[in-house]
């Protein structure tokens, strides 16, 4: 049983403030390239002339992504939110070119669902927390705290164990500059751990950390099947 009496909890207060970070880091800029990275990009004038040609009539994604590629040349920061449409838009082109292996483009695939939904699931989250007054945490919520905090270190580690040997050691040696919304992101998930993991009562610790591990279960069953394919 819940308990009956439910008090301000400092943890709710740090669960509340990580999943506004992760709700809010979306908008904020990620990354920006390095110099090398941007020549990795291989795109030219030429190229991008002709991708605004064939963006006019593929909507606004296309454009938008098109656009962020101009931005990208010139070194620019983009946020969470256009990096997810201009991995979109790529990952649609490089599907019908099956310019990626299989395995690699469901993996990017999920990547790009979760970076989708991460952020609507924090804002969520942080919502019911202030209008529950962070009062002690509930089962269902240490459960999504759980879920959430695995969540943003399992997409890491998908990316990157999903991505070629090529694309992760390109990755590695050519390291552009992280913005403050990456940081918000993996500050954000942190403290949803941390919350998940110590604002825990003696009757919600089983509840909670059962429901968070059987969902994360569920979740990477999921997920593993659908990238073996």
């Amino acid at each position: 049983m819940e308990p009956t009496v439910r008090r301000f909890s400092i943890w709710a207060l740090v669960a509340c403030l990580g999943c506004a970070a992760i709700g809010t880091s979306t908008f904020l800029p990620w990354l920006a390239l390095g110099e090398r990275q941007r020549e990795d990009l291989g795109v030219s004038e030429g190229d991008l002339r002709a991708l605004e040609e064939a963006a006019a009539g593929a909507g606004a994604e296309a454009t938008e992504a098109v656009a962020l590629l101009q931005r990208l040349r010139r070194g620019a920061a983009a946020t969470g939110r256009e990096w997810l449409s201009l991995i979109r838009w790529s990952l649609a082109h490089a599907e019908a070119r099956q310019t990626l292996e299989p395995r690699e483009q469901r993996v990017f695939n999920v990547s790009a669902w979760a970076l989708g939904v991460l952020p609507f699931l924090g804002g969520g989250l942080a919502l019911a927390l202030l209008l529950d007054r962070w009062r002690s945490l509930t089962s269902w919520a240490l459960g999504l705290l759980l879920v959430q905090g695995l969540l943003l270190g399992g997409l890491a580690g998908l990316v990157w164990l999903g991505a070629s040997v090529h694309a992760r050691e390109r990755g590695a040696q050519n390291a552009g500059h992280v913005e403050i919304g990456l940081h918000l992101l993996a500050l954000g998930g942190g403290a949803c751990l941390l919350a998940a993991l110590f604002g825990v009562t003696r009757r919600t610790w089983w509840r909670g950390w059962g429901l968070g591990l059987l969902l994360g279960a569920v979740v990477s069953f999921g997920v593993t099947a659908y990238v073996r394919g």
